[in-house]
């Protein structure tokens, strides 16, 4: 285990043995688990953005009046579910694809401190498959000592 700097949290990361980093964070702004921005807009819009000098790499350009947040679904790196894990609720963040993209969980309130909710962030990123599938076993068995969820 290593520690890592953090300004009002507390960071560690863990290497793996073939290399893969699994990183933890837990403070007051561990930050979510997010996946970016999809830049998904109605075809009719692709003239517009480029009359006006916009670079439009990387965006989705459907051909739809509208674009709804059920159209994103198929352009999505990350599958994202919430569950409790003991006792707590939790946001697990798996890829689609294997080996690309994040694989963690966040909690997002496991008390309160003297500025907020504590939070805890769990992750890694682009982890070989062998290593996304056992993180993900573990996140299950997550046990949260309850010593620590309140601000002493």
């Amino acid at each position: 285990m290593v520690d890592l700097k953090g300004i009002d949290s507390h960071i560690k990361a863990i290497v793996t043995e073939d290399g893969d980093t699994l990183q933890f964070d837990y403070g007051f702004y561990s930050g979510a688990l997010e996946e970016e921005s999809l830049k998904v807009y109605p075809a009719n819009l692709r003239k517009i953005f480029i009359e006006r000098g916009r670079d439009t790499t990387g965006f989705i350009f459907l051909d739809k009046e509208i674009v709804s947040s059920s159209d994103l679904e198929p352009y999505r790196k990350q599958r994202l579910e919430n569950k409790i894990i003991d006792g707590f609720r939790a946001s697990i963040m798996t890829p689609k694809k294997p080996g690309t993209g994040i694989t963690g969980v966040y909690f997002d309130s496991l008390g309160n401190g003297p500025i907020g909710n504590i939070q805890l962030r769990f992750s890694g990123n682009n982890l070989k498959p062998k290593n996304s599938v056992l993180f993900l076993k573990s996140i299950n068995t997550i046990r949260i000592s309850r010593d620590t969820t309140t601000s002493k």
